[in-house]
């Protein structure tokens, strides 16, 4: 009789914990649409996060009601809760550079240095219009 009350215990406290379910989305660039890479996805107030995949593409197990926040340098924050397990598309939007933390200037900075600085010895040339957003700029050698 005990071990049937100790199941039924069992049942009933499992019953009441949170279920959890995975979380798939992609997240884009809200101007263009294009994916971002790189993205810190997190659970806030929790310990678990994730980042997104080349395609912008992510998934972690989260409870219903949980917030998940998106941050990626250079943008703005964004944070979601989680009513149900349907697929998410989050788009981001950047910041102007006056809303920027020093860090974020600097690592812009740094980035563009890295791009247009030639080589010595060689000529480049840049294969296409720099884009206000884009952070490092392809370039081709002659």
């Amino acid at each position: 009789m005990r071990q049937i009350l100790l199941l039924i215990f069992i049942l009933f406290v499992c019953s009441l914990s949170a279920e959890q379910f995975k979380i798939t989305g992609k997240v884009v660039d809200a101007e263009y649409k294009d994916p971002f890479f790189g993205v810190l996805v997190e659970i806030k107030d929790a310990d678990s996060c994730t980042s997104t995949d080349i395609y912008g593409n992510f998934s972690i197990e989260v409870e219903k009601g949980a917030i998940l926040k998106f941050s990626f340098v250079g943008c703005h924050s964004k944070e979601v809760e989680i009513l149900n397990d349907s697929s998410l598309i989050i788009e981001l939007e950047g910041k102007l550079l006056e809303d920027m933390s020093p860090e974020e200037i600097k690592f812009f900075s740094n980035c563009c240095k890295f791009a247009i600085t030639p080589q010595p010895y060689k000529t480049w040339t840049v294969t296409r219009p720099i884009e206000r957003d884009s952070l490092i700029t392809p370039l081709k050698s002659k």
